[in-house]
């Protein structure tokens, strides 16, 4: 109980610094606050009198998460996050205060344990950790990293990582009684305080991946039903739009007046040139979820100015196709979606550029295959792997997720070639 004033200070900073973080007010008139408050130092005093030094990091840890689950009523997740984030807060201003009074006041310092000076090493040890919470963007760190969290269902992954943390401290702990506590008392928190940073950094990192597959992979969900939908509309379209020709030139046969049938005749040659050309291309293509998504990706290649032809081979039975199981059908949805996004991206910058979509029976298989130029390297031994990209950060994941589609899905064969300067996907379906 000698300490009990040092962790009254600690746990002060604490608050604060939490309080800050979350981007709410201190609320001084709730009895909440301070009952929550001197929870948390009894929490710290039984842990500093009871544990022993390897077990008294992760302990700390603990606490900090019961004080954001006691203060803010988060869930579990926004808990453990903010939990673990004051923590790492706390260690690099432990880290920077011992430095700093090891080499100003000296070694002897810190095995004077008695109560002034737990008190003074905690008063600046939280003052450090204001001054760093004013000073570092840990509320933007923060806010990304709860949107990351947010989108990981499985909290098995927050389990790991505290998991990690507490071999980490008793792995420092063991080390230094074993091999290196007769050279400095300082080294202890340095080495732990390293070593945390490590594992907290490779987490983040994790974080940040798996948001980027799971990003990826709301972009290419697809629902069937709303496929389907979008091609019942387009060929009621197709309809409406020869209907709409029709009337034009019964208009135009009506009219006496040489500007209004100049006017249609422009109108009719324009439109009907554009819309005929694009819906013979897409009305042979098998419906049933392929045509809505093809043509989705023809409408952006057309806005963009991207020269395409779409092939259709007559033999394709079209029953058989058909007949493909629906999540089968989801599954090539997804990836030709991948595929087609990335060969517009590809050439969209380029000088010469075109995308050409073919569809064919190989073999007896459903060949699909999307070819487009480049320019530039591309490695075919890399270019399935997370993050290997051309295009800048945050791409690189969906040729990764249609490689692991391809995995749960044997009734879809992956082909890919450069054949001078064009790159071709193939995909083949086993129908």
């Amino acid at each position: 109980m000698k300490y009990i004033g040092a962790f009254l200070i600690i746990t002060a900073f604490l608050f604060l610094i939490l309080y800050y973080i979350k981007g709410e007010h201190f609320h001084f008139k709730q009895l909440r606050t301070y009952i929550s408050y001197f929870f948390v130092v009894a929490l710290f005093v039984l842990n500093y009198e009871v544990s022993n030094l390897g077990l008294r990091f992760l302990f700390n840890i603990i606490i900090y998460i019961l004080a954001v689950r006691i203060l803010f009523k988060t869930n579990i997740k926004e808990s453990i996050v903010l939990g673990i984030f004051s923590s790492v807060i706390v260690m690099i201003s432990e880290f920077i205060y011992t430095l700093c009074a090891s080499g100003l006041v000296g070694k002897d310092l810190f095995p004077e344990n008695t109560p002034l000076y737990v008190f003074i090493n905690n008063f600046f040890i939280g003052l450090g950790m204001v001054i760093l919470c004013l000073l570092l963007p840990v509320k933007k760190v923060y806010s990304w990293l709860i949107k990351s969290v947010d989108k990981i269902e499985d909290s098995k992954v927050l389990i790991f990582a505290l998991a990690i943390l507490l071999i980490i401290n008793l792995t420092c702990v063991v080390t230094y009684l074993s091999y290196i506590r007769a050279l400095d008392f300082i080294v202890l928190p340095i080495f732990s305080t390293v070593l945390n940073f490590i594992i907290m950094a490779t987490f983040f990192v994790y974080l940040k991946v798996k948001n980027n597959y799971i990003r990826v992979y709301e972009k290419y969900s697809v629902s069937l039903q709303n496929i389907r939908n979008f091609e019942t509309l387009l060929e009621e379209n197709r309809i409406k739009n020869h209907e709409n020709q029709n009337q034009l030139r019964i208009v135009r046969g009506m009219s006496k007046n040489k500007k209004v049938i100049s006017y249609i005749d422009n109108l009719l040659g324009e439109k009907s040139d554009s819309d005929e050309q694009l819906m013979a291309m897409v009305g042979k293509i098998p419906d049933g979820g392929l045509r809505g998504l093809i043509y989705e990706k023809i409408m952006i290649m057309k806005k963009e100015n991207i020269p395409m032809e779409v092939i259709v081979d007559k033999k394709i039975n079209h029953s058989r196709v058909a007949k493909i199981d629906d999540s089968v059908l989801v599954d090539i949805c997804k990836i030709l979606g991948v595929f087609l996004d990335n060969a517009i991206e590809a050439v969209l910058n380029l000088e010469e550029r075109y995308i050409l979509i073919e569809l064919y029976e190989e073999d007896s298989l459903l060949t699909i295959t999307i070819t487009n130029n480049y320019e530039g390297y591309i490695d075919m031994d890399e270019i399935f792997s997370p993050g290997v990209t051309t295009k800048g950060k945050n791409h690189g994941y969906g040729l990764s997720l249609v490689k692991e589609i391809l995995k749960g899905n044997n009734k879809i064969i992956h082909e890919c070639e450069l054949i001078e300067n064009n790159f071709v996907q193939k995909i083949k379906i086993k129908v």
